[in-house]
């Protein structure tokens, strides 16, 4: 960048008033001086000199504002699509649930694995909030080394007997499994309250999520729940190989002949299921590096904005911005988003059934608007009774996935159709 010339034009002109009056000085020197042969050419070649010199100091002052401006405006506007989230998300999935799809990320990775099994490097699969070990179970049995995360104490109880109990999995299975008994987010060594009945609804805090507000410190239920600080660490971190696992195979195993130094290392991720019932946004804090390093193929997380702002603390003036905020990270970072079926708690009105069913009015276009079309369903189904609101679940895509077409035709299910097509037609 020319900063050394703007600063030096800047020595000699403040101003293109200045300059203006710069010249017209000058050049009256120079008239002056020819009429009265008082000036000799050397003089006058002199005056030449420096008004030319002045002329391209200006002209390069110029051409040098002008790029500024372009730069500044460029990164304005750069700016301002981030601020007003003017991403789009693409409709090629929004039939699909999450369970659906990520039984197919599974299996598209073990035949994607068969392929490559000379790799040093094992296919490494992340499961977030798995209340029971059955998904994270299915990735090992598919030959995915994994590991997999449960803050809740009960929850993660149950799941570690089972684990242990070598007559109920397959042992080969148990030996790509680490299990962590912590919660993500978005700092590493510090602890966070954790309410923990045991059921899919455990959640971070302590708030009911069935009234969707803060529980006060005395209420009947108290004997029936558990809130407990939990241990809380970054994913970034389990992902640069900085923490232990809670359980594995090998750490019961120290004796075991087979075991191999690099089946609990991590390098890069295939798929990541995030479900943490509102915490994503504290999640995905704690995963920016992996993120801008694209270090996962595949995120698959679920998008609840009424209990990412319940969680966030979010009122009125900020309402979408914690949920919006993961859309904008991961699109800044080149990740391609594919928002999966809307989805309610069973007890949801009925009257909301047209808008989850159809997805009427859905808007792909922007985030804010996105996130607020979820708010806009209760608003057209209101009810007294329900409060839970409603959400989808999103997979979001690296740009680093080679032959995403054909990948997302798969996903999709339109290859396996076209392929049926074609044999009806021989």
């Amino acid at each position: 960048m020319p900063c050394i010339l703007f600063s030096t034009v800047n020595l000699y002109l403040r101003s293109d008033h200045d300059y203006q009056k710069f010249l017209n000085n000058k050049q009256r020197e120079i008239v002056n001086a020819e009429n009265i042969g008082t000036s000799s050419t050397t003089d006058v070649n002199k005056n030449h000199s420096e008004e030319k010199i002045i002329l391209q100091l200006k002209e390069e002052n110029t051409v040098s504002n002008l790029e500024t401006s372009t730069t500044t405006k460029k990164e304005q506007q750069d700016e301002t699509e981030i601020t007003n989230e003017r991403y789009g998300l693409s409709k090629d999935l929004i039939r699909r649930t999450a369970d659906n799809l990520w039984n197919i990320l599974i299996r598209k990775g073990r035949d994607l694995n068969s392929q490559t099994e000379q790799s040093s490097s094992p296919m490494i699969s992340m499961e977030v909030g798995m209340h029971r070990l059955r998904q994270c179970l299915h990735a090992a049995e598919n030959n995915f080394t994994v590991h997999c995360i449960e803050p809740s104490p009960t929850s993660y109880q149950t799941i570690s007997e089972k684990y242990r109990s070598q007559k109920k999995i397959d042992p080969d299975a148990a030996k790509r499994i680490s299990l962590y008994n912590v919660a993500a987010g978005n700092t590493t060594g510090t602890t966070i309250p954790f309410t923990s009945v045991g059921s899919t609804g455990d959640h971070i805090g302590d708030f009911d999520t069935w009234t969707m507000k803060a529980r006060p410190e005395n209420t009947a239920d108290v004997s029936s729940r558990t809130t407990i600080d939990v241990p809380m660490v970054t994913l970034d971190d389990i992902i640069a190989n900085k923490i232990i696992p809670t359980d594995s195979y090998y750490n019961n195993n120290d004796n075991d002949d087979t075991k191999q130094t690099n089946n609990d290392k991590i390098d890069e991720i295939y798929s990541l299921k995030v479900d943490t019932q509102g915490f994503e946004p504290s999640v995905f804090s704690g995963l920016t590096s992996s993120i801008e390093q694209h270090k996962i193929q595949y995120i698959l997380f679920e998008y609840w904005p009424k209990g990412m702002d319940l969680l966030s603390h979010s009122n009125l003036e900020t309402k979408c911005e914690a949920s919006t905020a993961i859309l904008v990270q991961l699109a800044k970072a080149g990740y391609t988003l594919y928002p999966l079926r809307v989805a309610a708690h069973p007890s949801r009105p009925n009257e909301a059934r047209k808008y989850i069913k159809a997805q009427e009015g859905r808007p792909y276009d922007d985030f804010k608007s996105f996130c607020m079309w979820y708010y806009k369903i209760e608003e057209l189904a209101p009810s007294e009774d329900y409060r839970m609101g409603y959400w989808t679940d999103i997979l979001a895509i690296s740009p680093e996935v080679t032959e995403l077409d054909e990948k997302l035709q798969l996903l999709s299910g339109r290859k396996i159709e076209k392929n049926e097509m074609l044999k009806k037609n021989e």
